[in-house]
């Protein structure tokens, strides 16, 4: 099983694992879920990171949320606001 390689400091994140020499986590808000980010961590220094789960619509954040979706830690509804409101603004679709 994959480890972290750098610290981090939320112990509400979820480890998704690594994505080349990248931790790769997401933080859910059960209470807000639009409010649910992922996190792409590449060092143990306090900000070095990038996250945004509307930033996700490619790189590291992008595998970090099919990650998440795929653990059901985002929900359908959550990945459709994203897909429709976000996302597009950055891709051709």
């Amino acid at each position: 099983m994959e480890k972290p390689q750098h610290k981090h400091d939320c112990s509400s994140c979820v480890f998704l694992g690594r994505h080349e020499d990248k931790d790769l986590y997401v933080h859910v808000d059960n209470d807000e879920p639009l409010m649910t980010t992922v996190i792409s961590r590449w060092s143990s220094d306090g900000d070095d990171y990038s996250s945004g789960l509307k930033f996700a619509s490619d790189g590291d954040l992008r595998v970090a949320a099919e990650r998440a979706r795929e653990k059901g830690l985002i929900t359908e509804e959550v990945w459709s606001y994203y897909e429709e409101k976000q996302w597009k603004r950055f891709t051709n679709n």
